[in-house]
This record gives structure tokens, C-alpha cells and sequence, in this order.
């Protein structure tokens, strides 16, 4: 039966709505992700955080810019957490300090200073396609105070996921600054690289003040508390992490090569609830020595084999060194070895650890 006159409008619009659906483009997800966000007290230079970012294969390439844009009259600066405007404005981080670079060989090559873009050589066990070791792959140009561009000058390996973290450690907040705090990228139509916003910070009334005294609190290392369980959070290129809700920092972070996730042994040991009077280190066989009730665990730095009370067992990640000159282990390693639970959230790169304290531990504290 033929379709009445009045009935005719009705079906084009229907066609037109589904034809609008269907060559609609499918939104990607963001390549930017807040692994660290705290809130943050306005009027002074404050830590507001870590971000990741990750592009598939092939996505950029030589030439491609993005900039990293601050809300106006913030400061990407090199001045002291808890600084004022004036001190902040003089130590604005300049274009050399952005691409003042420092490498650590197989691990990671970290542009900047106070506020900085780290590469790591690998990402889930994958090679970073941004790393080449030595040969610089990027290039910064500061722009003004809120805002710095990020140039791709070398050329990206081909076939190779491409990420990095941006860590923006000193950032002036201005007085009366209120709500989110959002860091925008922007790059053109050419670029490989996609626009977009993070924004996870508050600052503002809502948010308590922070002193000065209090921020550089929060960054000292603190001993475990003496609960009988103990639950740990590190975040992979996170240069601090949580032990019972308190902040701990570190001066190496987490990685995670050939699918495994390696801490420092320093906080890993802390994390399992062990003191550092039972973490002995050997510089002549190069080796670690840590106790833990009637558990001894020996690891030898480049070595398959650790020994758990002088039994040897091979393992399939081995113990190295990085920069500062820590000891860096598998987690999985360790854990499996002194009786932990250890849970991985792929979504944020989390790991939570779950042990009790020993009794020796809650000892050394008394």
C-alpha cells in the first residue's frame, strides 16, 4: 500500500536521522590520562600532578607539534612548592631547561627540569617508538608562562606504540583561582597528535589550604604505620606511592619491562611491611639481602637465580640498576618470594599490595 502525502515527511526525516547515525564518526578515546591529580590550595606553586599519554603505531610522526596549556596566569616554573607570583614569574622554566635532557640507558630519556616529559624505553613490555636512547626525539619551545609546545624532531620507529608522562611538579596557581584545574592540549589538524583536556586538580574555596610546611610534609618518605595489615597503591611512572593512605616518596619509579612491573626493592620491601635494618645490600657481589621473619631472600643485580633460604630458584626477570643507583626488582619476584598479595589494574597502570606486618618489623619500630 502507497504511503499517504502526510506520511512521506515523517519517513525522509527517519532516513535522515539514520543516515546521520551511521556516518557519524565513532569518538576515540582520549590519549591523555591523569594518573595523579591532587587538589591543590590557590596562591602560591603547587604539584598538581602526572599524566600519560599514548598514540598506536604509526600516529606521529617528524614535525608533529602539541602544546600543553595552562588556565591564564598560571606558571610553569622552576620555583620552590609553596613560592608566590614574583618568585615564580622569575623562574619561569625557560626553552633550555625544557630540553635540558638527562638518559637513562634502556629505561627512559627525561626532557626538562622542575616540570618535565619522560619517555620510557618500553611500554607493556613493547618498545616506545619516541625512544632512541641518546638521540633526541622531541624538542620544546616555551611559549609563555601557561603554555609550551612540544615538537617531534626526530622521527618515530615505525611499527613501535609511542607514550610518554608529562610530570607538571611546579605550577604557580594564582589567588582566587577556583574549581577544576585543566591542562589542554592543542595541536593542529596535521599534527598526529589529537586535542584534548585534563582536568582531575580543584583548587579553590572547597579545597583546604595547603602551607608550605604542610606540601614538603607530604613529600618526605614517612615510615609505615603499625597496623597488622598493610595495603600499598604504586602507579607505573608515579614517583610516590601510598602505604595505609599515607604518601610516600621516591626517588626512582615504577616501571614495567617485559610484562613485568619493577619497583624500587627499597619501597617494595617497605610496602611488604619489611624495615630497612633487614634490607642489606652487597656492593662486591652486588646483591641484596632482604629478611623477613624466617624468610631470607638473596637477589644478585643482572642474575636468573635468587635464592630463598639459600635455595636457588630461577626467575624470568632479573634484578637491575637505575638512576639514582637503585636496585629495581619484579615485583611479581619478590612478592611471590616473602607471601604477598599483589593485584594489577591494566585500566591505570595501579598495583595494590596486600601483607601483614611481621613481628620483627613492629619490633624494630617499638
Amino acid at each position: 500500500m502507497l504511503a499517504s502525502k502526510k506520511s512521506i515527511p515523517l519517513i525522509l526525516a527517519i532516513m535522515l536521522v539514520a543516515v546521520m547515525l551511521l556516518s557519524s564518526p565513532v569518538l576515540a578515546a582520549s590519549p591523555y590520562t591523569s594518573l595523579k591529580s591532587p587538589n591543590v590550595a590557590d596562591n602560591g606553586v603547587r604539584e598538581l600532578g602526572v599524566i600519560f599519554a599514548h598514540f598506536t603505531a604509526n600516529q606521529l610522526e617528524q614535525g608533529d607539534i602539541v602544546n600543553f596549556i595552562l588556565p591564564d596566569n598560571f606558571i610553569w616554573t622552576t620555583a620552590a612548592i609553596g613560592a608566590g607570583k614574583n618568585s615564580a614569574q622569575a623562574a619561569a622554566q625557560t626553552t633550555s631547561e625544557w630540553n635540558a635532557s638527562v638518559v637513562s640507558a634502556a629505561y627512559y630519556v627525561r626532557y626538562g627540569t622542575a616540570n618535565y616529559v619522560e619517555v620510557p624505553a618500553s611500554y607493556s613490555g613493547d618498545s616506545n617508538g619516541l625512544y632512541q636512547g641518546t638521540t633526541k626525539v622531541l624538542a620544546f619551545t616555551r611559549i609563555n608562562d601557561e603554555e609550551v609546545r612540544m615538537q617531534v624532531i626526530g622521527t618515530p620507529t615505525p611499527g613501535q606504540d609511542c607514550s610518554f608522562y608529562i610530570y607538571y611538579k611546579r605550577i604557580f596557581v594564582p589567588s582566587g583561582f577556583s574549581g577544576q584545574i585543566p591542562l589542554k592540549f592543542d595541536s593542529p589538524s596535521s599534527s598526529g597528535f589529537v586535542g584534548g583536556t585534563v582536568s582531575e586538580n580543584k583548587s579553590g574555596s572547597d579545597v583546604k589550604k595547603i602551607s608550605q610546611s604542610q606540601q614538603n610534609d607530604e613529600e618526605k618518605s614517612v615510615q609505615p604505620p603499625n597496623d597488622e595489615s598493610m595495603k600499598s597503591i604504586f602507579v607505573v611512572g608515579q614517583d610516590s606511592f601510598t602505604l595505609n593512605g599515607s604518601k610516600i616518596s621516591m626517588d626512582a619509579v615504577p616501571y614495567i619491562k617485559g610484562s613485568r612491573v619493577y619497583l624500587p626493592v627499597k619501597y617494595a620491601a617497605q610496602a611488604l611491611g619489611i624495615n630497612d635494618a633487614n634490607i642489606k645490600w652487597n656492593e662486591e657481589e652486588r646483591s641484596v639481602v632482604i629478611s623477613k621473619e624466617e624468610q631470607v631472600v638473596k637477589m644478585i643485580i643482572g642474575s636468573t637465580k635468587i635464592y630463598i633460604n639459600d635455595n636457588p630458584v630461577t626467575v624470568d626477570a632479573v634484578p637491575e640498576i637505575v638512576t639514582p643507583g637503585r636496585a629495581m626488582v619484579s615485583l611479581r619476584v619478590l612478592a611471590e618470594a616473602l607471601g604477598a598479595d599483589v593485584q594489577w589494574d591494566e585500566s591505570g597502570k595501579e598495583i595494590t599490595i596486600k601483607t601483614k606486618q611481621n613481628a620483627d618489623y613492629l619490633q624494630k619500630q617499638d
